[in-house]
């Protein structure tokens, strides 16, 4: 089920407007319960049910408070985790991995819970701020940023499936530009230095057009500059 909820909203380029507001314009308070529509039984009926929204608020107080275990125990043992882009953990165990290499990279980290929209069944997406200063190495997917020291701010959504008290899966959503903007670091005196080497042998490159090996030695000369150059400006490629 959360998978094909993933596979609608990627169809979907729209943006979902901010605002813990419910159906009435009143707005929602934390913990509150709301009602939504349950799956149907087996008689084809398919009956509001409450969801309490306090185990969300629960799991990210435990995050908050260094609680990592007691956030882990909310988690079912087979729960299926996308928590970056490509990979997947499975359980309490992988959320640990998860939330300790967050916490490595970003030692004051907090998850602000915005808001708790419910998408039917046992679905719910929740809208997180996450803080936090860059103080450790953040391998994010294909991405790595070292230290940036930045007092980071990211718009966080975590799709949660719950059923029976325990979380059995979560999809988190980053904007990756967002990650790029804040933590990677440009090194603009040594881009500025390959820049002007990239210049030179542009040049000499142009004036060789009789000497097919000279031209290739020039070029031999002018990859690794280009390379550099690449690493001085997105450092975040390379690992």
């Amino acid at each position: 089920m959360l998978s094909r909820h993933l596979d609608r909203q990627k169809q979907s380029r729209g943006r979902l407007s901010f605002g813990a507001t419910d159906a009435s314009g009143r707005r929602i308070a934390r913990g509150s319960r709301r009602l939504i529509r349950a799956e149907s039984t087996d008689n084809g009926v398919a009956p509001d049910v409450p969801m309490d929204d306090s185990l969300i608020h629960e799991f990210y107080e435990h995050f908050n408070d260094r609680r990592v275990a007691a956030a882990a125990a909310l988690i079912a043992d087979d729960a299926v985790l996308e928590l970056t882009p490509g990979h997947r953990l499975v359980g309490g165990c992988g959320y640990t991995r998860f939330a300790e290499s967050w916490i490595a990279a970003f030692p004051n980290a907090r998850f602000c819970v915005d808001r708790i929209e419910h998408r039917g069944g046992a679905l719910s997406e929740v809208y997180l701020l996450a803080r936090g200063t860059h103080r450790g190495v953040l391998d994010f997917a294909p991405y790595r940023f070292p230290p940036s020291g930045v007092d980071a701010a990211l718009h966080i959504r975590d799709l949660l499936e719950i059923h029976a008290g325990k979380i059995t899966a979560s999809a988190l959503t980053i904007d990756l530009n967002d990650l790029i903007r804040q933590f990677s670091i440009v090194d603009f005196e040594e881009l500025g230095k390959r820049l002007e080497a990239i210049r030179v042998l542009t040049s000499e490159l142009a004036l060789e057009t009789r000497d097919p090996v000279r031209r290739r030695d020039v070029a031999n000369r002018l990859g690794p500059e280009l390379d550099a150059a690449r690493r001085a400006l997105r450092p975040h490629f390379y690992r």
